[in-house]
């Protein structure tokens, strides 16, 4: 396997350990588990990326963070999902400190092991569509948070949510970090030797 190959899946498997311990973190009452790790994670990720591109990282990692913020606030405000307590990080309307840090982390995939979903938009949204329910159904399986309407209702909300918030992640990452790169254009058609 390639280096590249390498780099993506560690990149992809951090963040799972990243998911892993916030969830199980939250749901056992060791809601620093979570941020710890995330903060352990996102520190490798932004070190190991090329210098010239570190700024510009941590600023979608900043970027990713309120974005989350502010889509949990929306799904608590609406009463579509209860997060297990732990590590308040400001008022109550916000997530807890173990969810929050899962935003940031997440961004580290968008250029790398998630990259190929900032040229395909409509992927992203299928992608997002699913995996994002997912994602909080197994947090809800976990212990870490709850449906107060109804896991349909509330699963729902997050396929529609994510089905838009992953194509905007995934653009405003390739904005912000890496141009997105050109399609290969076609290699020149040479005549045959002889041929007119």
């Amino acid at each position: 396997m390639s280096r590249t190959g390498r780099w993506l899946l560690v990149n992809l498997a951090a963040f799972q350990i990243v998911w892993w311990s916030a969830v199980l973190g939250a749901a056992h009452g060791l809601p620093w588990a979570g941020p710890l790790t995330a903060l352990g994670a996102c520190a490798l990720h932004v070190r190991r990326i090329a210098p010239e591109t570190r700024s510009a990282e941590l600023t979608m990692l900043a970027y990713a963070l309120c974005f989350g913020l502010a889509c949990d606030a929306t799904l608590m405000a609406f009463g579509l999902i209860r997060y297990a307590p732990g590590l308040g990080i400001g008022p109550d309307w916000l997530a807890p400190a173990w969810m929050a840090a899962l935003w940031p982390t997440f961004a580290t995939t968008l250029n790398h092991s998630l990259g190929w979903l900032r040229r395909h938009p409509l992927c992203a949204a299928l992608f997002g569509a699913l995996a994002g329910p997912l994602a909080y159904g197994g947090g809800v399986v976990l212990g870490a948070a709850g449906w107060p309407r109804g896991a349909l209702t509330g699963m729902t909300a997050i396929a529609a949510l994510w089905a838009v918030t992953l194509p905007l992640l995934s653009t405003l990452s390739a904005v912000t970090v890496i141009p997105a790169e050109p399609e290969p254009s076609p290699e020149p058609v040479r005549p045959l030797a002889g041929s007119l």
